[in-house]
């Protein structure tokens, strides 16, 4: 029989870490933080923070803005938002990268465990082919849907759903690439289709499991950075549209807690797949229920 593992071990498995390695995890929330921090500070100096409040401010009104508006108010914003993807890539491959040495190789190697080498580039290439992938699908299911529909719209809402569960089992069949590329030290996408084979609905528990305590941790936390923000007299939406405004009291307390929050859900969620291929490696004993 083919090794298997718990799936609610795995989603509860940060709480493990985070016992085991509490100056870890700690270290890891707080480097998110600061790089949350860094990217508001970047969309306010790119002008995304005031499009971004802008955006927010356009569904607020009492009626649904025109597609054109929408074009004229992001379309200056483009070079800015094409930096702060290319930010945002290259840091979650470094904190990936980070969460997944500790979770899969038990290493904590770097600056406070950062770096930039072979980890890094292995990871950030497998993160563009599973998204390249999973875009494909997409289009793939749209694209031949169309030529079957014949414009119905009834089929075409059908074909959009359709798409959405390709791409999500997909995206679960291929769900171990970062761990794979990390434990194997190369880029691992197409290794997880073989290596989730028969576990994808004990992927999809782990980690729909894992989905509900998140979105209630970061929710309570996103509340108290919301709350504690407008006590500092800082009403929170979207992005600082300056630096002056990142650097209120409040905006500065929202940051924090909201980066601390997200830090944690990262690594809690980079900690399922790891653990799932440890104890599927036998390197950890199943003490609970399987499911």
């Amino acid at each position: 029989m083919k090794p298997t593992f718990s799936p609610s071990e795995a989603a509860l498995s940060i709480f493990t870490l985070a016992k085991r390695q509490p100056q870890f995890v700690l270290r890891y929330c707080i480097l998110y933080a600061l790089i949350v921090m860094a990217t508001f500070a970047l969309g306010a100096v790119l002008g995304v923070g005031k499009v971004l409040q802008d955006y927010v401010g356009l569904f607020m009104g009492s009626s649904v803005p025109d597609q054109q508006a929408l074009i004229d108010l992001l379309t200056p914003a483009t070079g800015g938002i094409t930096i702060m993807l290319a930010f945002g890539v290259i840091t979650s491959a470094v904190l990936t990268a980070m969460g997944l040495r500790k979770a899969v190789r038990d290493e904590d190697v770097g600056l406070f465990g950062l770096q930039f080498g072979g980890d890094e580039v292995r990871l950030g290439a497998a993160f563009v082919i599973f998204g390249a992938i999973l875009v494909g699908v997409n289009v793939s299911v749209i694209v031949l849907g169309g030529l079957v529909s014949f414009g119905n719209a009834g089929l075409m809402a059908l074909i959009g759903l359709a798409s959405l569960v390709a791409m999500g089992l997909v995206g679960l069949r291929l769900s171990q690439f970062g761990v794979l590329t990390i434990a194997d030290r190369r880029v691992a996408v197409g290794a997880s289709w073989q290596e989730t084979k028969g576990q994808a609905l004990r992927l999809l528990g782990a980690y729909g499991l894992w989905l509900v305590v998140m979105l209630i941790f970061t929710g309570l936390a996103q509340a108290i950075g919301t709350l504690g923000a407008a006590a500092m007299g800082v009403r929170v939406s979207g992005m600082p549209a300056t630096l002056s405004e990142m650097a209120s009291a409040g905006w500065l307390f929202y940051a924090l807690i909201y980066g601390l929050a997200s830090g944690f859900a990262n690594l809690s969620s980079l900690c399922v797949g790891a653990y799932a291929w440890h104890q599927m490696r036998g390197d950890l004993p199943v003490t609970s229920p399987t499911l």
